[in-house]
């Protein structure tokens, strides 16, 4: 269990995202006992079912998302002390707001690795949640088959059609600032196509605007879809909770740990994990950027093709999926990785066989610059047809 000591010194907490030009800072905490802890300090009880991250404002100070921080008690006291903490009513995902105006100094310790604290706090918890739960699956090897690239603002939410019938859903989510309201909008009625079709549902990653709409699925419709495939290290609370909702519900719940196997090149490998040569999924090696963890899918058919890339980089496609791929006479559709933004170099390197259809990059109002200006010159550079559901303003479909 938990070794609760530490928790009379400081806490920990996982940076979700920065954005360092509007001095912002998403984090969540570690685990359960963290967050009791903390809003115990301001006299204050919640559920960790619902919100549990933190929106630091006014925050100067560069940190790597993904990583670990300690955030000493005495520092969350002074937070109360000073009333610097506003709750956040219409939210599915901050808890509370956290204004640093005027604090000269970083409130974050040093940052600790998860082996550290697995070594130093925790005796039967583990990170890494080593069994894969669930059966195989079996997709479609033909038909006529639709993307519905939602238009969901800064997120990845994508429906796939095949003979008119709801097959699969890759990702659901939306930017962690949406209202709750418009969360619950936004999903309108697709529980009932859900419970009816019953889809599988492929989480790329577990970054908020991957699984947001998560938080308004229903206990039925989880309960309904074919199966759940996802990586099994969950680096967040509200990760780890929306996991074991999962994983209570749906008995096809399958969760893989990154690929293991090597290769020569300074690339995080992408290998496929299941392939029926319509579908193809691919699962990646480790890697220290939660971006290039994780899954992916591509699409075929003779004549066109579609890759749903989540955020994992070009380069990772360019030496994994192209060569043994997308090597041949066709049409190639691509799902721009990270909503157009920083997915590393632009190497994409398609063969002059292969014609360019549309880039589609999932997008909304944001303040990281998105979809950068140096992709779209890389992708107008291609031949690629930009297409935005920003300026679309609806769903953009794909027919292959």
């Amino acid at each position: 269990m938990f070794e609760l000591s530490h928790l009379n010194r400081e806490i920990f907490i996982y940076v979700e995202s920065i954005d360092i030009s509007n001095k912002t800072l998403l984090t969540d905490f570690i685990e359960s006992n963290n967050f009791s802890r903390f809003f115990e300090i301001l006299g204050l009880e919640f559920p960790i079912d619902g919100p549990t991250m933190l929106l630091f404002k006014n925050y100067e100070y560069r940190k790597r998302e993904g990583s670990i921080y300690s955030l000493g008690i005495s520092t969350i006291d002074r937070l109360r002390q000073e009333e610097r903490v506003t709750l956040i009513e219409d939210s599915f995902i901050v808890r509370a707001e956290i204004d640093l105006k005027g604090i000269k100094q970083d409130i974050l310790g040093s940052s600790v690795s998860h082996i550290f604290l697995e070594e130093k706090y925790f005796f039967t918890y583990r990170f890494h949640l080593e069994s894969a739960y669930g059966s195989s699956f079996q997709l479609p090897n033909k038909g006529r088959t639709r993307l519905i690239i939602k238009d969901v603002g800064q997120g990845s939410w994508t429906e796939i059609e095949v003979d008119k019938k709801l097959t699969l859903i890759f990702d659901a989510g939306t930017y962690y600032s949406t209202k709750a309201s418009k969360v619950t909008s936004m999903y309108g009625n697709r529980d009932s196509s859900y419970q009816t079709d019953c889809p599988g549902l492929i989480i790329s990653h577990w970054d908020v605007d991957h699984y947001h709409f998560l938080k308004v699925m229903t206990d039925a419709t989880i309960s309904s879809l074919k199966f759940i495939l996802c990586r099994n290290f969950t680096p967040s609370l509200m990760s780890r909770v929306i996991f074991s909702r999962l994983a209570k519900l749906n008995k096809n719940l399958i969760s893989i740990s990154a690929d293991i196997r090597t290769v020569s090149v300074k690339e995080t490998p992408l290998f496929p994990y299941y392939d029926n040569k319509r579908f193809t999924i691919f699962n990646s090696g480790y890697s220290r950027s939660r971006n290039k963890n994780g899954l992916s899918l591509l699409i075929r058919t003779a004549t066109k093709s579609v890759l749903l890339t989540g955020d994992q980089h070009y380069g990772q496609f360019d030496h994994f999926v192209i060569p043994s791929y997308l090597n041949y006479g066709h049409r190639h559709y691509l799902i721009v990785p990270h909503h157009g933004g920083n997915a590393g170099s632009y190497n994409f390197n398609l063969q002059q066989k292969v014609k360019k259809g549309d880039a589609i990059i999932s997008v909304g109002s944001n303040t990281y610059g998105h979809p950068l200006p140096s992709i779209l010159k890389c992708l107008r550079a291609a031949s690629f047809n930009i297409r935005r559901t920003d300026i679309v303003g609806r769903d953009i479909d794909i027919h292959l």
